[in-house]
């Protein structure tokens, strides 16, 4: 018996799990080596132990033990198997797979369990470890903020994160039960079946531009990167949406300011031009191009030297020297100025003011070089015409007594006036003006001496050589002890020129009062309260109204209130932007307006109110919705229409081509006609034919082509050239009537009559 039980443990000891054996009482009867190696204890330290109370971690302790002894006492079926935590002798927790046999006294009473454990700790913890990284990644997938759909190779969408559904509107179940063309109305089935293939054919993902349909009916643009999740007989694709439609709004804005900075800077009379870092123009305005003779030359790309050779040579010796500027400004790093002379095409050299900004890049890369300049040549002779007269100072001081006799005059009276003191002194100021001063200074200098201001005023003062120049005297009361006048100090200021710039000033304000009487669209200003503060007869026009109904009306107060914010949003600083169609509150008419805002600003850079242009686009509109309804007409055409550039090379066919040829209009797009050709017609067919389409004249004909399965059919061709507005041919435009089943009857109806005769 001893050998048996010696011969037994042995045999438990070479197992590599770790069995043990309770008996009634919970206490170890058995353990083999493995057990002991587990535990860290020897099977002496071990056996008569309670098992609970030792090896069981306090937490799990009670519920295990309670368990055991319901199954000792027969209340409780024993667990084939199961898993607990045990307490190795060092404290730490293992976690056993629990295989459980019950063993039972020779009456079959159950008198203990017999056990073997197999640690599965590391299994557990990297289950644990796989499972809360899917969490991880299902909490990523639902936390990303673009939409993500996994289909399979017919389209079925087989599962979704949560922002698919925010941005949809479904739930999850709902969408499962979706394919990818009931949500993307740019993707039917047959091009959802395309992009899956393509998709398989590609190493990389392939991206593509949508229409995604909410389940409210609302339609939003993505664009929608597309790869393969799995490969195999059953491939799955993952497909990543973003909505592109707030960044679509945001191209044709930005597209809009572009086009809007565009007309601004064609307008400036002062010469614009943009370069690369390399020297290339990449932009330039009216101005610039019409100085240098540039008007039809494509300058975009083309160096100084480059460009050059496209203008008169009249400009050679500029554009090089231009280039050694540009050179200069570069290395400089900041704004620099210069005036440059340029010899134009009537042979006089104009001078230019042209400030040279260098822009760089974050890395210190060249980025661009802005050029403006500006023609100062009629100031450089108005400079150059005064200059002796203000190479001092601008100021000329003289004392005088108070009945106005002169004591003495400083230099800068002889550099502006030409008069030497001797010429001066003894006389009074009034014996050097023209009449009409005279009889002005005569008024104020009186009340001068009586304590008024004398400043403000313009004088005509007579130079020494007779001409006339326009002053401002600014006088002082030099009083003695008792109050009494004793002597003027006065200051006279040279405003000849000054006046002369405020003239040009409000010549300017002329001219741009023109421009905006005369704009082609309708503006109108608004100050801060949102009160109209004036508008040009172009905006009277288009809203049919008088402008004592329009000046000082307040905006806030309009029916139709839905361009209110554009212009709160330019009060802010910003510009603003409306477009629809509008019902105007006075005339109560409906018209279709772009409404564009910007604000206006003071001296001080503070907002001081706004301008709005407002254009009439119904027409525009009108015609964007004849040209949709003519494409609607095209696309249903029983003929086969075909439209190709002036090369020959197809850029349209409509449905009724595909039917015909068989060939799809993407295996169309880009070739020549020809394709088409059965090889029944000779090269000199095809000649008279071109020979009439490039004289501008309409060709119609009969032709036998081939299909692409080969077949041979017959149509009635009509072929026009299209002509721009210059008259140059742009484009053929082809209708083809199959006639292949009325020719075979005809052919069948003459044989029939050649039979009877």
């Amino acid at each position: 018996m001893i050998i048996k039980e010696q011969t037994c443990q042995q045999f438990l000891d070479k197992i590599g799990v770790m069995v043990i054996a309770l008996d009634g009482r919970g206490r170890i009867s058995l353990i083999n080596t493995a057990g002991c190696v587990l535990l860290g204890y020897s099977a002496e330290e071990l056996v008569g132990i309670n098992w609970y109370d030792r090896c069981i971690p306090p937490e799990n302790r009670q519920v295990l033990r309670d368990r055991f002894f319901r199954i000792i006492a027969g209340e409780e079926e024993t667990p084939e198997s199961h898993e607990n935590k045990i307490l190795t002798r060092n404290g730490e927790q293992r976690i056993i797979g629990w295989h459980n046999t019950v063993l039972t006294d020779h009456e079959g009473r159950i008198n203990g369990i017999l056990s073997t454990g197999e640690d599965i700790t590391a299994r557990v913890q990297a289950e644990e470890r796989i499972r809360h990284s899917e969490e991880r990644n299902r909490r990523f997938v639902d936390y990303v903020s673009d939409a993500l759909f996994i289909y399979d190779g017919r389209g079925r969408i087989v599962d979704v994160n949560e922002q698919t559904c925010a941005s949809l509107g479904y739930t999850r179940e709902e969408l499962l039960a979706l394919n990818v063309s009931d949500i993307d109305l740019d993707f039917p089935k047959d091009r959802v079946e395309a992009v899956i293939g393509k998709t398989l054919l590609s190493d990389d993902p392939l991206t593509f531009q949508g229409t995604h349909r909410r389940k409210d009916g609302h339609t939003f643009s993505v664009e929608a990167k597309v790869n393969v999740l799995e490969e195999g007989d059953e491939p799955l694709f993952i497909s990543v949406a973003r909505d592109i439609s707030d960044r679509l709004y945001q191209q044709r804005r930005l597209q809009d300011k572009r086009d809007l900075l565009r007309v601004i800077i064609d307008s400036i009379p002062d010469i614009i031009c943009v370069k690369d870092g390399q020297g290339r123009w990449l932009l330039a305005n009216t101005s610039d191009l019409r100085l240098f003779g540039l008007e039809d030359v494509d300058y975009r790309g083309k160096t100084d030297a480059e460009l050059a050779e496209y203008t008169s040579s009249l400009y050679r010796d500029t554009f090089l020297t231009c280039e050694a500027s540009d050179e200069r400004a570069w290395k400089k790093k900041e704004v620099s100025r210069n005036n440059e002379i340029i010899r134009v095409v009537d042979g006089k050299s104009h001078v230019f003011d042209v400030y040279k900004i260098p822009l760089f890049h974050s890395d210190g890369r060249r980025k661009v070089l802005v050029v403006i300049g500006r023609d100062i040549t009629e100031q450089k002779q108005i400079e150059e015409k005064y200059r002796n007269l203000f190479e001092q100072s601008p100021l000329s001081y003289l004392s005088s007594s108070p009945t106005g006799k002169i004591w003495a005059i400083n230099q800068s009276v002889t550099d502006t006036f030409g008069y030497l003191p001797e010429d001066v002194v003894g006389r009074n100021l009034i014996d050097f003006m023209t009449p009409d001063s005279r009889l002005l200074f005569n008024r104020h200098y009186p009340r001068f001496l009586q304590g008024e201001a004398f400043s403000g005023n313009d004088y005509e003062l007579y130079k020494a050589d007779g001409t006339p120049s326009r002053v401002q005297v600014t006088a002082t009361v030099i009083q003695d002890d008792a109050g009494k006048p004793v002597a003027v100090q006065s200051v006279i200021v040279d405003v000849t020129r000054q006046r002369s710039i405020e003239e040009q000033i409000r010549a300017s304000e002329e001219r741009y009062r023109l421009l905006f009487e005369r704009a082609p669209v309708g503006i109108v200003h608004f100050d801060t309260s949102l009160h109209v503060t004036d508008c040009n007869e172009n905006y009277l026009q288009l809203m049919q109204v008088d402008r004592d109904q329009v000046i000082g009306f307040n905006v806030r107060k309009l029916k139709d209130n839905r361009i209110l914010p554009a212009l709160e949003e330019t009060l802010a600083g910003k510009e603003g932007w409306w477009e629809g169609e509008y019902r105007t509150t006075i005339r109560r008419m409906t018209i279709f307006i772009s409404l564009r805002t910007a604000p206006l600003y003071d001296g001080h850079g503070k907002v001081r109110g706004g301008m709005a242009i407002v254009v009439d686009v119904s027409r525009q509109k009108q015609a964007e919705t004849e040209k949709i309804r003519l494409m609607s007409a095209i696309d249903q055409a029983a003929e086969a229409i075909v439209i190709t550039d002036a090369d020959a090379l197809i850029e349209y066919v409509n449905p009724a081509f595909e039917r015909l040829t068989g060939y799809s209009a993407e295996e169309a797009y880009g070739k020549n006609p020809n394709i088409l050709q059965s090889g029944v017609h000779g090269i000199d067919f095809y000649k008279k034919m071109w020979q009439v389409l490039v004289n501008g004249q309409v060709w119609k004909g009969h032709l036998i082509n081939r299909r692409k399965d080969g077949t041979l059919f017959e149509e009635d061709v009509t072929i026009s050239p299209v002509r721009s507005l210059n008259g140059k041919i742009t484009n053929y435009v082809s209708v083809k009537r199959d006639v292949t089943r009325e020719v075979a009857l005809e052919k069948q109806l003459n044989q029939a009559v050649k039979m009877e005769a």
